[in-house]
């Protein structure tokens, strides 16, 4: 079976994009960028920079412009390997949105076509005002070399992880949703006409498979760097001690914007006193409590305490009106016995005032107290019988009178 020469030409097109794409070379267009800030520095104040750097002329004895260009490239010539710039050496694209150039920088402005590919747009000086477009890339290049890049297209990857392994620390990297994080970006652009460009160009770039390199360095931009080339979307890399800065570069692009991994986090807390520590190896998987967390927790163990002094203010007041019903019964107990008292102190009071008072009611009378009840007793008696004696007659008249 022959294949129809239309659609093999058209496979091996595709093919070659494929392979441009994934060997995106700088190189030439640094090297250009580089000979124009060169320009730019020795002759800003004449103004006679070539603007065609295509047009390099070997007799350069009336146009000194040209003159430095063409020294310029004459030391690169034999030179092929360091024309050759693979976007996975430009550094991580700046935070800030806002482009920031030096007097003497180059500005490059790059843009996809709807194949997918990075292309170079336009050269600009700080003079030349331009503003970053949805779904660009700047690079800035001074006369020594590359100094910084701009990417509109912002993802970044994820910590999953961090382990203890030694004195190293092993990070799991993860970037599956880079994809994703461009497309949720692609959809906030007001303009129609870039949205439907973006759109275009991502389907375009779904059919290509990027390899990707794992960079890393210390925050402050010195001392250790690193890095890992993979062809999937995840990575595990080895970290010393200390904070670093980790992003994804790409064979083909500026690369993601970088993430903060500090080491210190995870580390074990020692006791103050020094005299004992705790185990040195973290857990197989580390925790890491984000502010949210940390404000759940400090809310739950207020709501906590607030309960536990409430109940004890409860079994508190309880207690107190049990022991005042406890002191009222005592005191009711207490009263009703110090009446009792009271009644038979006044009792023996009488008494006594009874016998005190005694001689003073016959003064005159010689005979004792004793006597005085003797007698008070025998007229009782006495009394007592007559009384007994009328009723007896009584009984006796009325017994005649039948």
């Amino acid at each position: 079976m022959r294949m129809n020469p239309v659609y093999l030409s058209a496979l091996i097109f595709c093919m070659i994009l494929v392979l441009v794409a994934a060997n995106l070379d700088l190189g030439p267009i640094i090297t250009i960028a580089q000979c124009r800030s060169t320009c730019l520095r020795h002759h800003m104040d004449k103004d006679v920079c070539v603007n065609d750097e295509s047009d390099i002329q070997s007799d350069c004895d009336e146009d000194q412009g040209c003159e430095t260009a063409y020294k310029f490239y004459i030391t690169r010539e034999n030179n092929t390997e360091e024309e050759k710039y693979d976007p996975t050496k430009l550094p991580a694209p700046e935070e800030n949105g806002i482009i920031d150039m030096n007097e003497y920088d180059i500005a490059v402005l790059m843009q996809k076509n709807l194949q997918g590919i990075w292309e170079k747009k336009h050269y600009y000086y700080v003079k030349q005002q331009f503003e970053m477009i949805p779904g660009g890339w700047v690079i800035i290049v001074a006369d020594d070399g590359v100094v910084k890049q701009y990417s509109w297209e912002k993802w970044r990857p994820k910590l999953e992880s961090l382990k203890t392994g030694g004195p190293l620390y092993q990070a799991h990297i993860t970037w599956q949703d880079w994809r994703t994080q461009l497309k949720n970006q692609c959809e906030k652009v007001t303009s129609n006409y870039f949205k439907t460009v973006l759109k275009r160009r991502m389907t375009k770039e779904k059919q290509s498979k990027p390899s990707f390199v794992v960079t890393w360095q210390q925050e402050t931009g010195d001392g250790i760097m690193g890095n890992q080339v993979t062809d999937s979307e995840s990575a595990q890399i080895s970290l010393p001690r200390g904070k670093y800065l980790v992003r994804i570069a790409t064979n083909n692009g500026p690369g993601s914007y970088p993430i903060v991994v500090d080491t210190k986090i995870y580390e074990s807390p020692k006791k103050s006193n020094d005299k004992q520590s705790y185990v040195q190896n973290c857990p197989q998987d580390v925790i890491v409590f984000n502010k949210v967390d940390v404000n759940v927790m400090i809310i739950s163990f207020s709501i906590t305490t607030i309960l536990g002094y409430c109940f004890l203010g409860y079994k508190y007041g309880k207690y107190r009106r049990m022991k005042k019903k406890q002191i009222k019964r005592l005191d009711e107990c207490l009263t009703g016995i110090e009446k009792l008292t009271k009644a038979q102190n006044y009792t023996e009071l009488q008494m006594k005032e009874v016998k005190l008072d005694m001689p003073f009611l016959c003064p005159n009378c010689s005979h004792s107290l004793t006597n005085l009840k003797s007698k008070l007793f025998d007229t009782s008696i006495d009394e007592d019988v007559k009384e007994t004696d009328a009723n007896a007659n009584t009984q006796n008249a009325n017994a005649n009178m039948i």
